[in-house]
């Protein structure tokens, strides 16, 4: 919470490309993301993230990067995103990201306009 700089580029959690290898079977459990500049970025393999809750408009800061399990540059890949809250935008645009393989079932989402959100708020796919 409330993480944020001059150039509004702060993140809560993240995992850059170097110098580390891609992360490989975490365990992303019950966090809270919100009033920052960004939120999760964890480009990774193999991966399950349960529990989390975002607020990608907070009250001082909105997010670009909401919840992201891969990157262009640093793609991640079979991980597993369930049981999670994400609110605003579900997509790629929204600041969301998942990997080729990544598998997004049953998260909590209100953009039920988004074709990867079912009419009841529950996501169906990796959003796009």
């Amino acid at each position: 919470m409330l993480f944020n700089n001059v150039g509004n580029t702060a993140v809560c959690m993240e995992v850059t490309t170097t110098p580390l290898a891609i992360p490989y079977r975490n365990y992303i459990l019950d966090n809270i993301f919100g009033d920052s500049d960004n939120g999760m970025i964890w480009p990774s393999n193999g991966s399950f993230f349960k529990g989390n809750m975002v607020q990608p408009t907070g009250y001082t800061y909105a997010m670009t990067a909401v919840f992201q399990t891969s990157l262009v540059a640093n793609p991640g890949d079979d991980n597993v995103v369930w049981g999670n809250v994400f609110p605003g935008d579900y997509s790629i645009a929204g600041g969301y990201r998942g990997g080729a393989a990544d598998v997004w079932i049953g998260n909590f989402a209100d953009d039920v306009a988004e074709a990867e959100v079912g009419d009841n708020g529950l996501t169906l796919a990796v959003p796009t």
